[in-house]
C-alpha cells in the first residue's frame, strides 16, 4: 500500500458563474435530486469564479444596487436561492464545503471582510441549517499574477476565516474544516505549462504562512484543468494524460506528508463556453471518461485524499446534462468508481507500461 484516500474521495462541485444557470436552475428535480443521491457523493463543493461576485443577502439585505449591477460578476446570494441549495446538499447526501467570496474589504485593515458571512452562517444556524456546512473555502484562484493575493496575504485572510469560526464554533469537534486556497494551473499538450512551477511554490509559502499564523488549515486545494478539448471524440495522448501524474508528484513532494493534499477542481477544460447550448457538447461522449478516470487514478497514486469533478452539472462539461438532467457517460464512470475502489492505494504497474497506452491501478 503507498496511500490510504478519504472514503469521500470522489466528488464533485457546483459552480456559481452565470454561465452555469444555477441559480435558475430547479434544484429541487426529483431527478437532479435523485442522481446527485446515487452518484456515488463525497464532497460537494460550491465553488468558483462565480463565487468571488456573490454577495450574501442572507440575514441582512443585499448590498446597495443588487441584485444585479453587473450580471456577469456581482450577483446577490438571497434567502430563497441560499435555502433552496442548502435543501439541494442535505438530499444530495454529500459533505458541504462552501466557497466563500474573498473580494469584500474592510476598510479599516484591507483584509476580507467577513460581515456579510457572518450573517449569513448566523442566519444559517438560527434557521437549523448549521449543521449542513462541512467546510468552508476562502477565494477561488487567487494565485493569478496581478490580483495582489501573496501567500503572505492570503494566509492573512485565512486567519480572519479563522478567528470567526473559532468564535462561532468554540467546540472544535463541530467546528467546519478550512481548505484552501484553491492555486489555479492549467496545462497544455505540446506548450509550455502556465503556472504549475511558480503554483507549487506558492502553495509552499501559503501553507508555511498559515502554520505561523495558527490557521487550523485541514487540506490544501488546487485547480486543474489540461485543456483536452481537441479531444473530444477519442481518448487523449497518454502523454498528455500523463501530466496529471506529473503535477501530483510534484505537488505531494512540495507539501509536508502532514497535510491533505485534495485536487480541489478538476476539469477536462477550462468552461468558457455558452451556458447550456447542446451545439456546444463537448463531453457528452465516453472520451473524456478516458481522462477522468486516469485522473483520479494517478492522483491517488500520488497521495492525493480527495478529487473534486468540475462540475456536476453546468455548460458543456458537468456530469449531468445541463437541459435534460439525463446522467451523461462520465456521470456513470464516477459511479464505477465509487463502487469498486476502495481507500487503500496499492503499488501496481503493467509490463506493457513502457508504450504509455496500458495504465493500471488497484485500490
Amino acid at each position: 500500500m503507498i496511500h490510504t484516500t478519504d472514503v469521500h474521495f470522489k466528488s464533485w462541485n457546483i459552480d456559481a458563474s452565470p454561465s452555469r444557470q444555477w441559480e435558475t436552475r430547479n434544484l429541487s428535480d426529483p431527478q437532479l435530486l435523485y442522481l446527485a443521491n446515487q452518484s456515488e457523493p463525497g464532497l460537494l463543493r460550491f465553488g468558483g469564479s462565480g463565487n468571488d461576485g456573490l454577495h450574501y443577502g442572507i440575514g441582512r439585505p443585499c448590498p446597495p444596487g443588487y441584485p444585479n449591477p453587473n450580471p456577469n460578476r456581482d450577483r446577490c446570494f438571497n434567502e430563497t436561492h441560499f435555502s433552496s441549495f442548502m435543501t439541494f446538499a442535505q438530499a444530495a447526501g454529500s459533505r458541504l464545503v462552501f466557497g466563500i467570496n474573498i473580494e469584500t474589504k474592510d476598510p479599516n485593515t484591507g483584509l476580507w471582510d467577513a460581515s456579510e458571512f457572518r450573517s449569513m452562517l448566523q442566519w444559517a444556524t438560527a434557521h437549523g441549517l448549521g449543521h449542513v456546512f462541512w467546510g468552508f473555502e476562502l477565494g477561488n484562484e487567487q494565485s493569478r499574477p496581478g490580483l495582489g493575493y501573496t501567500p503572505e496575504r492570503a494566509a492573512l485572510d485565512f486567519e480572519v476565516l479563522h478567528k470567526l469560526l473559532v468564535e462561532l464554533f468554540p467546540q472544535l469537534s463541530t467546528r467546519p474544516r478550512i481548505v484552501g486556497p484553491d492555486i489555479a494551473m492549467e496545462a497544455s499538450f505540446n506548450s509550455s505549462w502556465v503556472d504549475v512551477p511558480a503554483a507549487i511554490v506558492y502553495m509552499q509559502q501559503f501553507v508555511g504562512n498559515c502554520s505561523v499564523l495558527g490557521v487550523d488549515l485541514y487540506a490544501v486545494t488546487h485547480h486543474e484543468y489540461l485543456k483536452i478539448q481537441e479531444y473530444a471524440t477519442h481518448p487523449a495522448p497518454a502523454e498528455l494524460l500523463d501530466m496529471a501524474g506529473t503535477i501530483g508528484r510534484a505537488m505531494r513532494a512540495a507539501i509536508p506528508q502532514t497535510t491533505k493534499l485534495w485536487a480541489g477542481e478538476i476539469g477536462p477544460h477550462t468552461g468558457q463556453s455558452p451556458g447550456c447550448d447542446h451545439t456546444s457538447l463537448r463531453w457528452s461522449n465516453w472520451a473524456s471518461s478516458f481522462w477522468y478516470i486516469d485522473s483520479m487514478g494517478l492522483k491517488a497514486a500520488s497521495g492525493y485524499d480527495m478529487f473534486c469533478r468540475q462540475d456536476f452539472v453546468g455548460i458543456d462539461y458537468g456530469l449531468i446534462d445541463c437541459a435534460t438532467f439525463n446522467p451523461l457517460p462520465d456521470y456513470y464512470a464516477g459511479v464505477l468508481w465509487g463502487r469498486t475502489m476502495g481507500t487503500k492505494v496499492l503499488n501496481v504497474s503493467s509490463t506493457n507500461s513502457s508504450s504509455g497506452g496500458v495504465r493500471s491501478y488497484a485500490q
